[in-house]
């Protein structure tokens, strides 16, 4: 399956990027999303949209915009407002929802949410996959 809407040369992050980036986050990243990264450090992809369930059960789509490895430095640094602790967004879909590792209960191999920012406190965090292998899977 191809993954990047297109490629560029030379666009990927280095083993010693996703560390910097690791260590001030506290967290380790899915081994596919380093993949990833390393091969085109964030952009346009080519499966860009999920489902998901909101806490009504009703159904909604996302669409996904992957942040470059610092953008998502500087989203977890410099959260929204009201963006819960232990979240690291890796994508965003241009309207301020962001996709996210969910890290709050776990440090490695997170599940993925998808945080709405116009949702009331508390309720803006919607489950999409039990892992990043899993949520590649659902985009199409």
């Amino acid at each position: 399956m191809r993954f990047w809407k297109s490629k560029l040369v030379n666009s990927g992050v280095l083993d010693i990027d996703v560390d910097f980036v690791e260590k001030r986050v506290g967290v380790n990243f899915p081994e596919k999303y380093v993949a990833l990264m390393q091969e085109h450090n964030g952009g346009r992809i080519e499966n860009n949209e999920f489902v998901y369930k909101d806490i009504n059960g009703d159904t909604n789509t996302g669409s996904v915009n992957m942040l470059n490895l610092f953008d998502l430095l500087k989203e977890y640094i410099d959260p929204p407002e009201f963006f819960p602790k232990g979240l690291v967004p890796f994508a965003d879909d241009g309207g301020g929802d962001l996709t996210c590792f969910d890290y709050r209960g776990c440090k490695e191999n997170p599940p993925i949410v998808f945080w709405v920012c116009g949702d009331e406190e508390g309720d803006g965090i919607h489950f999409v996959a039990n892992n990043f292998d899993e949520f590649i899977n659902i985009l199409y």
